[in-house]
């Protein structure tokens, strides 16, 4: 019996060491560069992310990139909301499973959010103000977007900027559940309105009209 346990023993050590995933822990806002790749953490067997956020406002685009624990992704994917003209975020998922495999891992810019999907949104972006902006104008969703997106919220920028902003536009579903506290660069300090809904299968082009 004494031998049978310590058997089990050493396979539920075995286990555990097939299983246990150590991973780069680290985060900078307002850059491409993560700080302290020495940091290392174990994440048992939940894999590494290194996570690329670009946000791009007004042409004017700041990134901010983390790396840690998947956390419940299990797998690399895109994630992105945007309206027509102004306002574009995009986070960009690497995952991966192997020892310290997000180390060194450089940020990733996303281009190209996918295909059109026949969905479109209300497509609308004010900043300073805690007002709902309104549209008759619409963006056509791509890639993974299934949703509508209304949001009105305090945003504290990866730049350091704060202001208040009003969006709407097409979304990811992923963020619709994680919301923007998951995003590595932007912070919301406050937040009015966060409602996602289902996407409209007709546009208007109705461009600058409200």
């Amino acid at each position: 019996m004494a031998s049978v346990i310590i058997l089990l023993c050493m396979l539920s050590s075995l286990l555990s060491t097939v299983y246990s995933v150590k991973c780069v822990d680290c985060s900078y806002r307002n850059g491409v560069t993560c700080e302290n790749e020495d940091n290392i953490v174990d994440c048992s067997d939940a894999g590494c992310v290194t996570i690329s956020e670009s946000c791009l406002i007004n042409n004017y685009m700041v990134p901010s990139i983390k790396k840690g624990c998947a956390d419940g992704i299990t797998e690399s994917q895109v994630l992105a909301v945007n309206d027509k003209d102004q306002l574009k975020t995009t986070v960009n998922i690497e995952f991966c499973n192997e020892e310290l495999c997000n180390k060194g891992t450089p940020f990733a810019y996303v281009d190209n959010l996918g295909e059109p999907t026949e969905k479109y949104c209300e497509s609308c972006y004010r900043n300073n103000t805690s007002d709902e902006c309104v549209s008759r104008d619409r963006v056509a969703c791509r890639g993974n977007q299934s949703k509508c997106i209304s949001y009105i919220g305090t945003l504290n920028r990866a730049d350091g900027t704060t202001g208040d902003y009003s969006i709407k536009g097409c979304v990811s579903d992923l963020i619709c559940i994680l919301k923007f506290g998951s995003l590595p660069g932007t912070i919301e300090m406050q937040e009015k309105l966060f409602a996602c809904s289902e996407p409209l299968t007709e546009a208007i082009d109705c461009s600058g009209c409200e």
